[in-house]
C-alpha cells in the first residue's frame, strides 16, 4: 500500500504480477473525501413520518395499559 506518490505509482493498493513483472492499481487513495450533496431531505422526512405515525403509537400504547 502507498499512501504517497512512489516511483510514479499514485496513493492506492497496487497489486503485483509475478509472471508478467509488472503492477496494476486494485484500489486509489483519494487525497480528500469526496462529496456528494444528497436530493433527499432525510431529515424532513423521518420528522414528517414521526408526526404521522407517533400520535397513533401513543395512543395504542394508552389503550392497552388503560384496560
Amino acid at each position: 500500500m502507498l499512501t504517497e506518490r512512489h516511483g510514479g505509482l499514485g496513493p492506492g493498493i497496487w497489486r503485483k504480477y509475478r509472471a508478467k513483472n509488472a503492477v496494476s492499481l486494485a484500489f486509489a487513495l483519494l487525497d480528500r473525501k469526496p462529496t456528494q450533496d444528497t436530493s433527499i431531505d432525510i431529515h424532513g422526512l423521518l420528522l414528517k413520518e414521526a408526526e404521522q405515525r407517533l400520535p397513533v403509537l401513543i395512543q395504542q400504547k394508552l389503550d392497552r395499559l388503560l384496560r
